[in-house]
C-alpha cells in the first residue's frame, strides 16, 4: 500500500501531525496490510528508537499496534518497551518490571504485554486480589519496583506473601478497593440481586471480565455458604424485574446509592423517570443520610444519579430531591466564596458529557446564577461549554472578572468560544493571566490537560500569538515581564518564546533588541553564559538558511534514498540503505540543534555600542603581550568567531576572558600573558558586513 508507506516515511520526522495521520490510517486496515509494511515499521521504528526519548503520540500508536498483535520484530519489540516506559507510573516502573511485563519478550504476544501495562497503570495498593485456583481473596499490601513483585494479604488467613508480577498476571485477578466489594465476597443476611454483582464486579474489575468468569468468581463467593449449585443458578439467572414492579423496589425507595444506581439503569437511555412530589420526598430522606468525604467512585456513581432524574423532573421536584446534597456531595460545596481547585471537584471532570447538561440542570436548583458562575471559574474545561451558556452571560463575566488566578481552563474557553463572547471578556486573555495559569502546580489530572493545552497554544498556534500580543494593548514590556514569571517553562523556553511572539510584533521585537544592546554594554556580576545568546544577522541568517536547506532539501532528498533502498527488497542489510539512514540520524540530530539555537538567540548588527574603558560585546580590542607587540581582536557574537581572522566569539574561553576588562588590566589567556592597550568600536566595513542578513536592507 504506496499510502501507507509514504506516511510511515513521512512518520521519520517524529512530527505530531505526521504521527496523528499515521494513527488514523492504521487503525482501520487490517492487520495482513500492516504486516506487509513491516520492513518499513522497523525503519521507522529504528528511528524512533534512537531518539532520546518517545513522544506521547508515538507512545499510543506503538501501543495501538501492539493491541491488535499487528507487529513483530526487535525494533518493534525495542518500541513497545520505550512505550512502555512512558505509560507506567514512575513509582512503579523499573528495569526489572519493565523485562517482567515483556515487551521484549517474543514469547509474550503484544496484547498481553498492552493487557499488564493496563493493569499496572490502574492497580493501586489495597486493591482486591481473587485467586480462581482457590477461590480465595486477599489485598495487594505494596508493589516492590525493585523485585517486581506483589506482596499480597490474605483476607482469609492474614498470611502475607509475594508473588512475582508475572506469574500474578497470569494466576489472579485485581479489583479496585470499594467497601461495596469487601460486603459483596462477604455476604450477611441481607442479599442482593445477581444484577447487583454483576455491575459492582464489572465497575471495580481492573481489566475486562468475562459474564462467565464473572459468575465463577461469584459462584465461588456464595456456593455453598449462601446457595446450592441450583439454588444460585435460578439467582443468577433471574432477570430484574421492571421497577415498581410486585418483588421489585421503585427508585424513589432506594436504601443506597448503589442500590439507586441499579434501579435507574433501564431509565438511563430512556430520558429518565419522572417523580412526583411525595416520590421526590421519599428518595431526598436517602440523601440526607449520606455522609460527606465519599469516595471518588461513590461521588461519582451519585453525580450519574442525580443526571438520570435531572432528565424528566421539573426544577421544584430537584430541589426536594437534592436539597439536602449540598454541603455533603464533594462536587457541590456548601459554598462557593473560597472553593479552590481540589480533589473535592474531581467529579465533575468524570462526568460525561451527555450527563453534563441535566447535572448542570440540577445543579443550577441548589445555586443562584452568581454562584453557579463562581463554580464555574474552579471547573475543568469540559463542564464550561455546557455551564456558561447555561446562565447569565453577564454573570460569568463578572465571576471571571472578580477571579485573581484564571485557570487554563477558563482561559481556553475564552480563547475557543472567542467569536461568541463580548469582546471585553476574551481580552482578558493576557500574557499576565497565562503565566499565572501555566505556573499553577500540583493540578489533579482533570485540570492539568488545559494546561498543556494553553502551553502548545503558546508555543504553536500563531493565531493564538498574535491574540495575546493584541490584548496587551500595546504594554509589550508587560508581555515579557509576564512570560518571565512562569515557574514551569525549561531553560530555553523562555527566549524561544519571545522569539515565536516577536515574529508577529515589531514593537516586541524592537524592545528585545534594545534589551539585547544594553546587555552589551552593561557591567553585571551575572556571567556572560548566563545571557541570552547573542549573534551578528549575518551569523543568524547562516543559521537559518543551513535549517532551510536541511528541512526543505536534504531530508526530503534523504527520504528518496531511503524510499529506492526499499525497492531492493529486504533493505535492512543493504549497504545503500545503511548510508541513508546514517545520513537521516545526522539530518535530524543538526535540525534539532538548529531549531533550539534559533530558537533561543538574539542577533543584533553592533550598532550604537557605547565603547567606554571596558571590553564589551561588540568591540575592537588592542592587547600587547610582554614583549611589546600589539595583537587586535573583535569581540563578536556567539556564533561569529573565526580565529583565523582574530575574531572571538564571547562565549569562548577566551571570549569571557577578555569580557569586562578595563584598560590597563592585565589578561591571561591560552595563549600567553597579555595586557589591554586600547578598546574602540568595531570597524565600519566589519560591522556592515556582521549586519548582512541577505535580505538587502
Amino acid at each position: 500500500m504506496a499510502e501507507l508507506d509514504d506516511l510511515i516515511l513521512a512518520a521519520l520526522s517524529g512530527k505530531d501531525e505526521c504521527i496523528a495521520k499515521l494513527a488514523a490510517t492504521t487503525k482501520d486496515l487490517e492487520v495482513s496490510v500492516l504486516r506487509n509494511s513491516a520492513a518499513n515499521f522497523d525503519v521507522l521504528f529504528e528511528e524512533w528508537n534512537g531518539a532520546e526519548s518517545y513522544s506521547t503520540g508515538q507512545a499510543a500508536f506503538v501501543a495501538k499496534l501492539a493491541e491488535r498483535d499487528a507487529l513483530e520484530s526487535p525494533a518493534f519489540r525495542n518500541a513497545l518497551f520505550e512505550t512502555a516506559k512512558i505509560m507506567l507510573p514512575p513509582y512503579i516502573s523499573s528495569q526489572t518490571v519493565l523485562k517482567t511485563i515483556g515487551a521484549r519478550d517474543a514469547a509474550v504476544q503484544t496484547h498481553e504485554v498492552m493487557t499488564r501495562i493496563t493493569k499496572l497503570q490502574k492497580i493501586p495498593t489495597g486493591a482486591l486480589v481473587y485467586f480462581p485456583e482457590t477461590k480465595n481473596w486477599g489485598k495487594l499490601s505494596a508493589i516492590d519496583r525493585v523485585s517486581a513483585t506483589f506482596s499480597i494479604q490474605s483476607l482469609k488467613t492474614g498470611n502475607l506473601n509475594s508473588y512475582p508480577v508475572a506469574i500474578a498476571f497470569a494466576s489472579v485477578m485485581f479489583f479496585e478497593p470499594h467497601q461495596e466489594m469487601f460486603n459483596m465476597i462477604a455476604p450477611g443476611s441481607s442479599l442482593p440481586a445477581s444484577a447487583a454483582y454483576r455491575k459492582l464486579f464489572r465497575a471495580h474489575s481492573i481489566s475486562e471480565i468475562s459474564d462467565e468468569k464473572l459468575k465463577t468468581i461469584v459462584q465461588g463467593i456464595l456456593v455453598p455458604g449462601c446457595f446450592n449449585m441450583e439454588s444460585f443458578e435460578a439467582w443468577w439467572s433471574k432477570e430484574a424485574a421492571p421497577a415498581g414492579a410486585a418483588g421489585q423496589r421503585a427508585p424513589w425507595a432506594a436504601r443506597s446509592v448503589l442500590e439507586l444506581s441499579n434501579l435507574l439503569a433501564p431509565y438511563a437511555e430512556k430520558g429518565g423517570i419522572a417523580f412526583n412530589e411525595d416520590q421526590a420526598a421519599q428518595l431526598a430522606l436517602m440523601f440526607k443520610k449520606l455522609r460527606p468525604n465519599m469516595v471518588t467512585k461513590d461521588a461519582v456513581m451519585l453525580a450519574d444519579c442525580i443526571a438520570v432524574l435531572s432528565e424528566a423532573n421539573s426544577g421544584e421536584i430537584l430541589e426536594i430531591l437534592f436539597s439536602a446534597l449540598r454541603g455533603v456531595a464533594p462536587f457541590w460545596p456548601a459554598s462557593v466564596e473560597k472553593i479552590a481547585i481540589s480533589k473535592q471537584l474531581e467529579v465533575w471532570g468524570h462526568i460525561s458529557v451527555k450527563s453534563l447538561a441535566p447535572f448542570i440542570k440540577a445543579s443550577c436548583q441548589l445555586y443562584t446564577p452568581e454562584e453557579m458562575a463562581k463554580l464555574g471559574c474552579k471547573l475543568p474545561g469540559k463542564c464550561l461549554n455546557v455551564l456558561f451558556f447555561a446562565i447569565d452571560m453577564k454573570e460569568v463575566a463578572a465571576a471571571i472578572f472578580a477571579e485573581k488566578n484564571l485557570s487554563s481552563d477558563v482561559l481556553m474557553f475564552l480563547w475557543k468560544n472567542r467569536t461568541k463572547l463580548p469582546k471585553n471578556l476574551t481580552f482578558i486573555v493576557d500574557m499576565e493571566r497565562i503565566a499565572k495559569a501555566l505556573s499553577m502546580d500540583g493540578l489533579p489530572k482533570e485540570w492539568a490537560s488545559a494546561q498543556r493545552d494553553l502551553k502548545r497554544s503558546l508555543f504553536e498556534k500563531e493565531d493564538f500569538q498574535k491574540f495575546v500580543i493584541e490584548n496587551a494593548d500595546g504594554d509589550i514590556p508587560s508581555i515579557i515581564d509576564a512570560i518571565q514569571k512562569i515557574r514551569t517553562f525549561q531553560t530555553g523556553e523562555y527566549q524561544s518564546l519571545m522569539v515565536k511572539l516577536a515574529r508577529h510584533s515589531d514593537e516586541l521585537q524592537a524592545h528585545i533588541e534594545k534589551a539585547a544592546k544594553r546587555l552589551m554594554g552593561k557591567t553585571s556580576d551575572a556571567s556572560v553564559a548566563d545571557q541570552i545568546p547573542v549573534t551578528s544577522r549575518a551569523s543568524l541568517a547562516k543559521l537559518v538558511k543551513e535549517l532551510d536547506d536541511i528541512v526543505e532539501v536534504q531530508i526530503p532528498e534523504n527520504v528518496k534514498a531511503i524510499a529506492h533502498a526499499r525497492s531492493y527488497g529486504d533493505f535492512r542489510e543493504n549497504a545503500e540503505y545503511d548510508a541513508a539512514k546514517e545520513r537521516r540520524r545526522f539530518l535530524h540530530r543538526r535540525r534539532n540543534e538548529l531549531e533550539n539555537t534559533i530558537g533561543s538567540v538574539e542577533s543584533t548588527d553592533f550598532s550604537g555600542i557605547k565603547i567606554a574603558d571596558m571590553v564589551v560585546l561588540g568591540s575592537m580590542v588592542t592587547l600587547t603581550d610582554k614583549a611589546g607587540k600589539d595583537t587586535v581582536y573583535y569581540i563578536l557574537g556567539a556564533w561569529d568567531g573565526d580565529p583565523d581572522k582574530n575574531r572571538i566569539s564571547y562565549r569562548t574561553v577566551m571570549g569571557e576572558a577578555l569580557m569586562e576588562k578595563k584598560i590597563g588590566a592585565a589578561v591571561k589567556l591560552p595563549n600567553g600573558e597579555f595586557t589591554v592597550k586600547a578598546i574602540a568600536a568595531l570597524p565600519e566595513d566589519l560591522r556592515k558586513e556582521l549586519a548582512d542578513d541577505g535580505s538587502g536592507n
